[in-house]
């Protein structure tokens, strides 16, 4: 859930750059039956006890009718379902940019670690300045078409 709070968070403080790995990007009661999305059941009722609707619920929803400059990145696993499935519904919002990790499921963050994507991700971010750049950068680097289809 960490990367769901890094992209509503970060859109809301107009941050220049959000990067999210596997994130959720819905968590309404709605979707969650529709795509058979059962993880953090517990908390998840518990939550929806608390606070019945909120528009954070759904990022995309959120999102469509913001304007904000916020450059994201999401990288998924391309062999977990779910995790495909809410990332890619996010490709048609503005600054996004969506990687999918070849052959890594719901721990594509370990695979991105050890085949050393993370490092290379970070060297281009703390480089560059302009986020709009670093997204550019990144669909021509070599390491990432490697290892990740955009």
């Amino acid at each position: 859930m960490g990367a769901y709070a890094a992209i509503l968070f970060g859109h809301m403080i107009q941050a220049d750059l959000v990067i999210a790995i596997a994130p959720q990007t819905f968590i309404d009661e709605e979707q969650r039956q529709r795509y058979d999305d059962t993880r953090w059941n517990v908390l998840m009722r518990k939550f929806h006890l608390k606070i019945k609707n909120s528009p954070y619920y759904d990022l995309a929803e959120y999102l469509k009718s913001k304007k904000t400059e916020t450059v994201s990145l999401l990288f998924y696993g391309s062999s977990d379902r779910l995790d495909t499935l809410h990332s890619t519904r996010m490709e048609n919002l503005n600054n996004f940019f969506i990687y999918e990790v070849k052959d890594a499921d719901h721990v594509s963050a370990q695979i991105m670690r050890d085949y050393g994507i993370i490092d290379r991700l970070l060297d281009i971010v703390l480089r560059e300045r302009n986020a709009q750049l670093v997204a550019k950068m990144l669909e021509t680097e070599s390491m990432l078409k490697k290892y990740t289809t955009n």
